[in-house]
């Protein structure tokens, strides 16, 4: 079963019980890998921001509300299908990666590294969100397709495109 790492501040907002939180070293590894998730202001607007452990490939999706843990794996669950169908992925795959996805354990974050890609990718969305016109102005799919094609130090300077596209074998 996958695992949603969550930040603290993150935790806080979706009111997850303690109780919920798994060990991530107990994982079963699913095609597209565990997940960071972050909840972070963008110029005024609750952005939470996704990204894959092994590849640091990210997406944002804006209008949080205080919400519960649900509300943040379907924002997942429809991140990653928006993806894999912009990505066209055959509908055989898509459909066999969602079924992996249906079930998702949280967990604590645990790297530091992965938390620090992390804030540098924010940083660069609201530079790039800005440059484009604003929320209502950018097209977001541009932009993170942009983002993710900067090679990235904790990836041995592969771009996050180019390691998500190893996952699934393209």
């Amino acid at each position: 079963m996958p695992i949603l790492h969550c930040t603290a501040n993150l935790m806080e907002h979706m009111n997850l019980d303690k109780k919920l939180l798994q060990d991530s070293s107990t994982k079963d590894k699913a095609t597209l890998g565990n997940w960071y998730a972050n909840l972070v202001t963008m110029d005024k607007r609750k952005t939470i921001i996704f990204t894959n452990e092994e590849t640091l490939f990210s997406f944002v999706t804006t209008g949080v509300t205080k919400n519960s843990h649900q509300r943040v794996v379907a924002a997942l669950f429809v991140g990653i299908w928006h993806l894999l169908r912009r990505k066209k992925i055959e509908e055989a795959q898509v459909i066999s990666i969602h079924e992996e996805y249906k079930n998702i354990d949280f967990a604590k974050t645990q790297n530091r590294r992965i938390l620090g890609s992390m804030n540098d990718i924010v940083r660069i969305f609201e530079i790039m969100i800005r440059l484009n016109g604003g929320w209502n102005e950018c097209n977001l799919d541009e932009v993170t397709d942009n983002i993710n094609c900067a090679p990235m130090k904790y990836l041995d300077y592969k771009s996050p495109v180019d390691c998500f596209n190893n996952l699934l074998k393209l």
